[in-house]
């Protein structure tokens, strides 16, 4: 793997590390961008109202400090300081200016997410890292798509009500809807990395959660959408087609997410450390005592044992 597409997966880490960069600019004015957007919004009371727009600025003009403090412009004109990783010189305009339009666009489709769900930025009382290996085989063109992508992740984060570092093994499914492309195709294995933000609620946290996960032309970057979950960041598949022409494969996914394992850990909670098992792996398991007690059983197994 080239060694410049790792400093990917330490982008949502120095995005908390950077200072805030001068984000408040009419390109990215405190108004929906669509009507959908406007709808959800103009929902909210007057307080949460401010408080989504405080957060969302926050959280953008940190991931706009992370592409300036690592200098990449994400995209089909990649660089690394003064060096052009791929992209023909045919363009007269300046790399500078490549590299801001760039870094805008990627800006762009992240507070499109946020505008998604302005409801669950109100109430978010999680947020931490991401990080997931998955396999991809998906494709097609002129409205005919197939395949899709099966993924599995950790999450190391911080919960501000319980006041707890929390970590969850998750797993994850996509089905492909479509691609703003037209046609596009991906066989590979892949790595993800990126913040994740949530509305943890206690009695669903083995729930199965829906939404769409949509990664952009021209950046290896992903955006996750879905019921009480916003995650974002570096998408690095190998495989099919090959670096760099990966940067041109965009998709638009329906997803499904359920979390297998969560445990929490805070001296404010009782036990100080807390787990919580999906009912998916511990019924196999214990499936599989009942009917290794049942054989030992009929077979003396057990008196075996008790009575040698």
């Amino acid at each position: 793997m080239n060694k410049t597409r790792l400093y990917l997966i330490i982008l949502t880490y120095l995005a908390l590390q950077a200072p805030l960069a001068s984000f408040a600019n009419e390109s990215h004015a405190n108004r929906p961008p669509t009507p959908e957007a406007a709808q959800l919004y103009n929902g909210l009371k007057k307080a949460d109202k401010e408080k989504f727009q405080e957060t969302r600025n926050s959280m953008l003009a940190k991931v706009e400090a992370s592409l300036r403090k690592t200098q990449w412009a994400l995209g089909t004109g990649i660089y690394l300081k003064d060096k052009i990783l791929f992209w023909k010189e045919t363009s007269e305009m300046p790399r500078s200016q490549r590299s801001e339009d760039l870094i805008q666009t990627v800006v762009k489709v992240v507070d499109l997410k946020l505008w998604s769900q302005p409801r669950l930025l109100t109430r978010l009382n999680e947020f931490g890292f991401n990080l997931s290996v998955s396999l991809a085989a998906e494709g097609g063109a002129a409205g005919k798509y197939w395949g899709g992508l099966r993924e599995i992740g950790i999450n190391l984060g911080y919960n501000k009500e319980l006041k707890a570092l929390t970590f969850q093994i998750f797993r994850q499914s996509e089905k492909i809807q479509n691609s703003p492309l037209g046609f596009s195709v991906l066989v590979a294995a892949a790595f993800k990395g990126g913040i994740y933000l949530s509305s943890v609620e206690k009695n669903k946290i083995h729930e199965t959660k829906q939404g769409t996960t949509f990664y952009p032309p021209g950046a290896p970057v992903y955006s996750t959408s879905i019921k009480n979950i916003l995650a974002a960041g570096a998408f690095i598949p190998v495989g099919f087609p090959p670096f760099p022409f990966d940067a041109t494969i965009s998709f638009n996914n329906k997803t499904e997410h359920r979390n297998l394992l969560r445990i929490t850990v805070s001296p404010f909670q009782p036990g100080f450390v807390r787990m919580s098992i999906d009912k998916l792996i511990l019924q196999p398991i214990t499936e599989m005592i009942d009917l290794l007690l049942r054989r030992g059983g009929s077979a003396g197994l057990c008196q075996s044992v008790f009575v040698h």
